[in-house]
């Protein structure tokens, strides 16, 4: 007798209903995006490889993302994130009190080339562009109504140092860089 399994794609669970295993199903009841199940029977690190897409240049894990695109893997029934967990796997353990910097700008990439060790003001001032709430779109640069000038102002050392008021955003923008490359020793982002 041939044994019905779940419709999901690599899935070789037995078929609950609707096509899918019992936790397919489950996801599926819940709204949720349909994605692969953690096997509890398997290691943390194979769990971790076997949600991991290597790219061109990011290799990518597709386990839970949080809201902020960070991937997350079960260890010893701790919910972790994936690049921490990757790096210590592969490169070592993190040094007390720092983070983990993704030079790549990807939250759920686990290449270890991509990582590394970062105070978390390093980490902050290595940043892909501007804010989101930017209204100009250019990191460090803002419209001021009053004077109808751009100003120009880098964050260092939790202050707000001043550059100027400027009449293009390209003169803004150069100002800024320029201030941030004196300053910072983590702003290598090409953007």
């Amino acid at each position: 007798m041939n044994k019905r399994t779940c419709s999901y794609p690599g899935c070789e669970r037995p078929h609950y209903g609707l096509g899918l295993c019992k936790p397919h199903h489950r996801q599926q009841w819940r709204g949720q995006e349909l994605r692969p199940v953690i096997d509890r029977s398997l290691s943390p690190e194979q769990r971790l490889w076997n949600s991991v897409e290597k790219t061109q240049s990011c290799w990518l894990s597709n386990s839970k993302l949080t809201h902020d695109g960070y991937a997350r893997v079960w260890v010893n029934g701790v919910n972790v994130y994936a690049h921490r967990f990757a790096y210590e796997l592969l490169v070592g353990p993190i040094p007390e009190g720092l983070q983990i910097d993704h030079r790549c700008f990807v939250h759920n990439c686990v290449r270890p080339a991509h990582l590394r060790p970062a105070t978390d003001k390093q980490n902050q001032e290595h940043l892909s562009g501007a804010l989101r709430n930017s209204a100009t779109g250019v990191r460090g640069v803002h419209w001021d109504k009053k004077n109808c000038r751009y100003v120009a102002q880098v964050r260092h050392n939790r202050k707000t140092i001043y550059l100027g008021r400027y009449d293009s955003i390209e003169e803004a923008d150069s100002a800024a860089r320029a201030k941030r490359a004196e300053l910072f020793t983590h702003d290598d982002a090409d953007y």
